[in-house]
């Protein structure tokens, strides 16, 4: 395939004018259907500003290097949707030819001296000239680091009173008439035009663009070309034989391409003679009335014994002659699988609501990607805006909703489709434990039970009770004392608890204390289970194969339902998770139950010793020990444990410990602020945000480590040697149960 680079771009922007000519004699006349002639463009003014607009945007993705995933045709134009954080550009176009036009102006974009940046112009009888601003500055297409105040201007187009052309720039009222290239005020006249003549899609591998005044230029499409789904580091498991999908454009044609071939590229094994155990086969592309079937695969086989490794290389060869090559690394069945989980998919970063600090996003998210590790993120449904379907506007509190839960939402799923994360669902709202089952409230009230009043959505220690008699369940909504100090006496108030926020289990009394020992009748397991993952995979455009049971609802009801909504895995704890903490698991052949062991790595203070990653390693050897197959590390990263802020006493670590872990900043003290939270806010970098922050000064995450001296730095080191020196084989939580299966 032809890559063309954009060397001039001039687009050009007119309106269909009818208009007559003035007679003095009949001035006020003229002006008055001159008025009603400008208001009869009105709609076709806003079309052009719209797409003056929209031609901004794409511009700004194309200096932003985005490709175009695809382009379609709608109503009165076309939807053209960028590879930038799924982002979609609308532009608008009906056909023409520059021999339409006359006098009128037209506005458009051009580099000066190739230097890549892209300036407005406006056309006037065939002659371009830039736009400036009131002090002759040049005013450019695209923003860049927002300090220039002429970066990213938007002209608007406008018609006086008296039919001359106007424009303003970034949303300023004052308006500026236009003028030819003699200075002459631009009066609108006969003429038509349009955007663009034409938009050819017709190649896969790129869109043409063909412009009123015969400009062509051409913009890469998005060929998504890969081994499998996630992404290229990841490594795919083999026992015996492995089909993996190659992943093609959905608009992929048999002309579009002459071969496709596949082998074994390196051979990552301590002994070559591993290679001879490895073959892989192409299966070829199908195709039904000209559209591709998504069938293309490769097929890789292992007939040996040992823990081994290879990458395999596929190419493609298009109709041009041109190639595309992918690249996938394969493991034997039997090497150990290593994941990182976390619950809960909370970060203040990124959702100020919260009261937690910390998260997902701004700690976990850089500690992994430096080291080419994944998260199985456990998500409670509400956190993404995913109880908004279910719950009655009057009683859905307000962290339900709004820009926190489709923040939260935005990055999770880049996280997913963009490094390979997978999310895993951890209920629709994690509210869990039990109610108390009585007769009465009274009888509750009266046991000597402590009452914990507030709202059913946000306190956990809230008091709920299952009455028997009438059959409703109730909570606490107000607890006053009526009483003194010394002398407490309190008075309650109850209100009916609204069926999705009923309790899985039931607490009864028996000789003066209440146990959790019945599954309440009422309780939506199919809604809070299944419903959650419906609504988790739709927000998040992904499958859900793991159930992580919050909190002590471990049970056989909450397995069985997981598993009868299509749940592949349900993930169990063998203690107690508190505060932050790390958890090895071992994978059971039965029932497809994982257990999570508690490595707990400390509670409130995020300042952490070498006795921190020593425990690990040591539980993990025992697990390996034990027979499992695949260690998965645990978190809780929005706990203030997993901080990164640097310790109050400064750590030093030893020189062998700095050149062993490639320590840019070998003691706490020289650790810079920007390392700290080294994330982008999505807000205000929604193309770029998956890298790190400018004020960084790196260029990708290999470059960061978490600070010496924290909890966050010894599990680091952890997985430093787990990846790098044991040769655990980094995955997620059911590519691991898959592997060993």
């Amino acid at each position: 395939m032809n890559k063309k680079n954009i060397r001039h771009l001039t687009v050009i922007i007119t309106a269909i004018l009818a208009l007559f000519n003035v007679s003095c004699s009949k001035y006020d006349s003229d002006i008055e259907n001159l008025d009603k002639r400008v208001a009869s463009l009105e709609a076709q003014v806003n079309q052009i500003n719209s797409d003056i607009a929209a031609i901004q945007t794409i511009i700004t993705a194309l200096q932003n290097g985005a490709t175009i995933n695809s382009v379609s045709t709608a109503k009165d134009g076309y939807v053209i949707v960028f590879s930038d954080s799924n982002t979609a550009y609308t532009k608008s176009a009906v056909e023409g030819t520059f021999d339409d036009q006359t006098t009128v102006p037209a506005i458009g974009v051009a580099q000066e001296n190739g230097e890549g940046i892209f300036y407005w112009t406006v056309i006037v009888n065939d002659e371009t000239s830039w736009l400036f601003d009131d002090d002759g500055n040049k005013l450019k297409v695209a923003k860049s680091d927002g300090s220039d105040a002429n970066d990213g201007v938007t002209p608007v187009l406008s018609i006086d009173k008296k039919g001359y052309w106007c424009v303003s720039y970034g949303g300023s009222s004052l308006l500026k008439r236009l003028s030819d290239a003699n200075g002459n005020a631009i009066l609108s006249s006969n003429g038509s035009g349009s955007t663009f003549s034409s938009i050819d899609v017709s190649d896969s591998g790129y869109v043409t663009f063909t412009l009123s005044d015969g400009t062509t230029f051409t913009v890469l499409r998005t060929i998504r070309f890969k081994i499998g789904t996630d992404i290229e580091n990841t490594s795919i498991p083999v026992f015996e034989t492995k089909t993996v999908s190659l992943s093609l454009p959905s608009d992929f044609k048999a002309g579009d391409y002459e071969a496709i071939g596949a082998e074994i590229a390196i051979n990552m094994s301590t002994e070559s003679a591993y290679l001879f155990d490895w073959t892989v086969e192409v299966i070829k592309p199908t195709f039904s009335n000209g559209k591709y079937n998504g069938d293309a695969a490769i097929k890789v086989s292992y007939s040996g014994s040992n823990s081994d490794k290879v990458v395999v290389k596929a190419t493609i060869v298009w109709a041009d002659g041109t190639e595309a090559v992918a690249y996938r690394t394969f493991c034997s069945n039997n090497s150990i699988f290593l994941s990182f989980a976390d619950d809960d998919a909370l970060d203040t970063f990124l959702n100020p609501l919260s009261s937690w600090d910390g998260g997902f996003f701004s700690r976990l998210y850089p500690m992994l990607e430096s080291v080419g590790a994944y998260a199985s993120e456990a998500v409670e449904c509400w956190r993404i805006g995913g109880m908004n379907d279910y719950v009655a506007d009057d009683v859905r509190p307000s962290s339900y909703v709004g820009p926190n839960t489709d923040k939260i939402a935005k990055v999770l799923k880049e996280l997913i489709h963009q490094k390979g994360w997978e999310a895993a669902n951890h209920t629709m709202n994690a509210r869990y434990l039990g109610e108390y089952k009585a007769a009465s409230i009274d009888q509750v009230v009266n046991s000597g039970l402590s009452i914990g009043a507030g709202r059913y959505y946000k306190s956990t220690g809230l008091t709920c009770i299952y009455n028997t008699t009438d059959k409703k369940h109730y909570y606490c909504k107000t607890k006053k004392n009526v009483g003194t100090s010394k002398n407490p006496k309190y008075e309650y108030t109850w209100a009916e608890l609204p069926a999705e926020f009923r309790l899985p289990f039931l607490y009864t009394l028996s000789n003066g204390k209440w146990k959790m020992n019945e599954y309440n009748p009422d309780f939506l397991w199919d809604w809070y289970i299944g419903e959650a993952k419906t609504s988790i995979e739709r927000i998040l455009d992904t499958k859900i194969r793991v159930y992580m049971a919050p909190g002590s609802s471990v049970c056989d009801k909450a397995d069985n339902t997981a598993f009868a909504t299509g749940h592949d895995y349900s993930v169990h704890t063998t203690d107690n998770v508190k505060n932050a903490s790390i958890v090895g698991v071992y994978i059971k052949p039965d029932g497809g139950i994982i257990n999570r062991m508690n490595i707990n790595i400390g509670s409130g203070s995020n300042v952490g010793t070498d006795a921190i990653s020593e425990n690990i390693l040591a539980k993990v050897d025992q697990l390996i020990e034990c027979g499992s197959r695949h260690i998965v590390l645990y978190s809780h990263a929005y706990e203030e444990a997993w901080s990164n802020e640097r310790p109050a006493t400064p750590v030093m670590v030893s020189q062998e410990e700095a050149k062993r872990f490639s320590l840019t900043y070998a003691s706490s003290v020289d650790y810079p602020s920007s390392w700290i939270v080294p994330v982008r806010d999505p807000d205000a970098y929604p193309f770029t945000y998956l890298l790190p922050h400018p004020k960084t000064n790196i260029s990708n995450w290999k470059q960061w480590h978490p600070c010496p001296g924290t909890n966050m730095y010894q599990v680091w080191k952890v997985l430093k040697i787990l990846i790098e020196e044991r040769g655990l084989i980094p995955t997620t939580y059911s590519g691991g149960q898959d592997a060993i299966q």
